[in-house]
């Protein structure tokens, strides 16, 4: 379940289960999602430079079986299905080597069940598909009030794009990203992504990078500092953390931290009778609270850990040495990742917006 304080999104099934699913409490009443466009952002998940088998395999399309009538939200529960197409029986040959960087070893450590199938299922990035199924509806919400919210990749090994986008169109820009097999934002970096990712596809190695995610339109006031659990910037990085693969995460500027605070700070101004800032290092969150600019978040991701090349491993049963029996797998899920990432920021600040419809400022 992600950290909310009003939405309750659950994510259930397993990766090679009958299906997944997506299940909403607290939707509003009213809404007429948009079907089409949920399976788009579900093929565009599916698809990225770099993908594996698997996802030549599935082809996913959402059915909502419930918390609809004639076409529009009820505010039941919303259940999300997507259906499976690659299983496989738990007859199957058990597992007992770890993967060095997946969830294999530290969920033996904590269940002492030897066959390591048992945790890819629960912490494969498969299940990100119903997030992204939840994640679009929340988007398209957000769309209505005039909130938009953009993922795109901003690096993939070596392979960075250093120019800032946050002050252009997010229409504009998702058109580029969707463009790109690697959903970068420059013609060039998405060929130089592509050359990266084919030199070590040959070598079986995989390859990690960084995604970073814009939110435009989003008034000042939205959140707080009285509570953690009440932090704009707590419950994204909670959230955004919690995808498969994540190991960190930053607001605004990232070079921030290297810079003195006369430097670092975004001093105040006046344009055309209106309090502005002058730059966006910290990323449109002060103390917990959204401060009007865009919201910059950058999320960098692990390389995969089922290496073609295979890694060396221990048998938990015997503790002889092995080489890892090769999981079919992405050579890297960073295209993939800008879209989940920007499902799971959709569905934070929609949870937001419905806790406070007016900021402070609009009350008075």
């Amino acid at each position: 379940m992600l950290i909310l304080n009003n939405l309750k999104v659950q994510i259930a099934g397993d990766s090679h289960g009958p299906a997944l699913y997506a299940i909403i409490e607290g939707f509003p009443f009213g809404f007429y999602p948009d079907i089409a466009a949920i399976n788009e952002d579900l093929r565009l998940r599916q698809i990225g430079y770099g993908r594996g088998a698997r996802m030549k395999q599935e082809k996913d399309t959402v059915e909502i079986e419930s918390g609809l009538w004639k076409g529009f939200t009820t505010n039941m529960p919303l259940v999300m299905r997507i259906k499976n197409r690659g299983t496989y029986p738990e007859s199957s040959m058990e597992r007992k080597t770890p993967r060095p960087g997946h969830a294999d070893y530290a969920a033996f450590k904590k269940y002492a069940q030897q066959d390591m199938r048992i945790y890819a299922e629960g912490s494969s990035a498969r299940r990100t598909a119903a997030t992204v199924a939840a994640g679009s509806l929340c988007r398209q919400w957000l769309s209505k009030r005039d909130v938009q919210i953009l993922g795109y990749v901003q690096s993939c090994g070596t392979i960075h794009d250093k120019e800032d986008y946050q002050n252009k169109e997010i229409t504009i820009l998702r058109q580029k990203r969707d463009a790109h097999e690697t959903f970068s934002l420059n013609d060039e970096i998405n060929e130089k992504i592509k050359r990266e990712i084919d030199q070590y596809a040959q070598k079986g190695d995989t390859l990690g990078g960084s995604v970073k995610i814009l939110v435009k339109g989003l008034k000042a006031g939205f959140g707080s500092f009285s509570s953690v659990g009440t932090r704009l910037d707590a419950l994204l990085a909670g959230n955004i953390c919690a995808i498969p693969s994540v190991k960190g995460i930053y607001f605004g500027n990232t070079d921030t931290y290297e810079m003195p605070g006369s430097k670092a700070h975004d001093r105040f101004s006046v344009k055309g009778g209106e309090i502005i800032r002058t730059s966006n290092n910290a990323g449109g969150l002060e103390g917990g609270i959204s401060n009007g600019n865009p919201i910059v978040i950058t999320a960098y991701f692990k390389p995969i850990p089922s290496l073609s090349m295979g890694i060396e491993s221990v048998n938990v049963e015997n503790l002889n040495p092995e080489t890892v029996d090769y999981v079919r797998s992405d050579v890297t899920a960073v295209a993939p990742a800008a879209i989940v990432s920007e499902a799971v920021t959709a569905i934070t600040i929609m949870d937001f917006l419905i806790n406070e419809k007016e900021s402070a400022e609009e009350q008075l």
